[in-house]
């Protein structure tokens, strides 16, 4: 039984480099398991690549309707290929600026951890921007057509 806590070092927090931020949510077999991914920072000056990946995020969320089954995957989605294979000839056509984005942010699907290869289902997205000088957290408002 626990009868006494002490306050032993402060925990030093790295600011996060400014930029646009999205949170990846995805979910192992039938709700097993959750795993959210961070990717992240897109350049403030880049902002049409984030809004292309967010875009992305939507066809992904939307390939399954009824559910994602077994081991199928997202890569049929030639956007899915531009941001998570770099050897597809989908990412070979990027801007050689966004490209190099990507490769350093390294976006990958992931996969059910129990060896068996089986892509993990993409259920969602939340973005967020940070300014870096601090660890303050804001909101995006993304603004759809019509």
């Amino acid at each position: 039984m626990i009868k006494d806590i002490k306050i032993k070092e402060k925990v030093e927090m790295e600011v996060p480099k400014r930029g646009l931020y999205v949170e990846l949510e995805w979910m192992y077999g039938d709700a097993d398991g959750y795993k959210n991914v961070i990717v992240g920072p897109f350049p403030d000056n880049n902002k049409n690549l984030f809004i292309d990946f967010l875009n992305t995020l939507e066809l992904m969320e939307k390939a399954y309707p009824h559910g994602k089954g077994g081991c199928e995957d997202y890569y049929h989605i030639s956007e899915v290929r531009k941001f998570f294979d770099l050897y597809s000839d989908e990412s070979e056509n990027m801007r050689k600026e966004d490209y190099e984005i990507i490769e350093k942010l390294n976006p990958k699907i992931e996969y059910v951890p129990d060896g068996g290869g089986c892509a993990a289902s993409f259920i969602g997205f939340r973005t967020f921007w940070y300014d870096g000088n601090s660890l303050n957290k804001y909101k995006i408002n993304i603004i759809c057509e019509n």
